[in-house]
C-alpha cells in the first residue's frame, strides 16, 4: 500500500504543480477519483491542492477535480462543493458532482446540507441534492424526487436524476415505489 499512497501523493503534486494538457489533467483527475473511491487508504489534506481545480475553465476538469474531494473525502471541502451546488451558472457536470462528492463526505455535514436544500431550496438546488442525497439513501432521496417531480422543473431535466436511481441496486423500485399514486 505504501507505493499506491507514494503514487498517489505524486499524481496530486504532478497535477497541481506542472502544465498539461487537458487531455493528461483529464486523465489522471479520471484515475485518481477511481483509487479514492476504492477506500483503500487515505491521503488526508495531501488530496486538498486539487481544490484548485474545481472552478477550472475545462468543464471535464473541473467536475473531475470535484468528484475527488468526495472520493477522497477531504475534510472541509463542503463549503466549496455547497458554492458549486448551488451556483446556477456553474456547469451541469459540475454541480452534480459537487452533489455526489457532499454525499460521500463523511460525519453527516454534507448530507445535512444537501437534506437542507432539498427541502428548503429553491427547485433546482433540491434537484441537485437529490444526486448527493442518493449516495447514502435511496429511500429519503425517492421521497424527495417523487415531491419535486410533482413541481414544475422549468430547464431541469428528470431523466438524469432517474438514470442516477437507475444505476443504484434496487433504485428503480424504490423510486417507484415513492411516485406511486403521485400525480407528476
Amino acid at each position: 500500500p505504501d507505493s499506491n499512497v507514494r503514487q498517489a501523493r505524486m499524481i496530486v503534486d504532478f497535477l497541481t504543480k506542472k502544465q498539461q494538457s487537458p487531455e493528461v489533467r483529464i486523465a489522471l483527475l479520471d484515475a485518481l477519483a477511481q483509487i479514492g473511491r476504492k477506500g483503500k487508504f487515505s491521503l488526508g489534506q495531501r488530496i486538498g491542492p486539487i481544490r484548485n481545480l474545481i472552478r477550472h475553465q475545462n468543464e471535464k476538469i473541473a467536475t473531475l477535480a470535484i468528484a475527488n474531494l468526495g472520493a477522497w473525502q477531504l475534510k472541509g471541502a463542503e463549503k466549496d462543493l455547497l458554492s458549486i451546488l448551488i451556483d446556477p451558472k456553474a456547469p451541469f457536470s459540475s454541480r452534480q458532482a459537487a452533489s455526489i462528492s457532499l454525499g460521500q463526505l463523511r460525519g453527516g455535514e454534507g448530507k445535512k446540507a444537501l437534506l437542507d436544500l432539498a427541502g428548503k431550496g429553491r427547485p433546482a438546488e433540491g434537484y441537485f441534492a437529490i444526486f448527493g442525497i442518493l449516495v447514502t439513501s435511496a429511500e429519503e432521496a425517492a421521497e424527495l424526487a417523487a415531491a419535486l417531480f410533482a413541481q414544475d422543473l422549468g430547464e431541469l431535466d428528470p431523466v438524469a436524476l432517474i438514470q442516477a436511481f437507475n444505476r443504484r441496486s434496487k433504485g428503480n423500485a424504490v423510486l417507484a415505489k415513492a411516485l406511486a399514486g403521485k400525480a407528476i
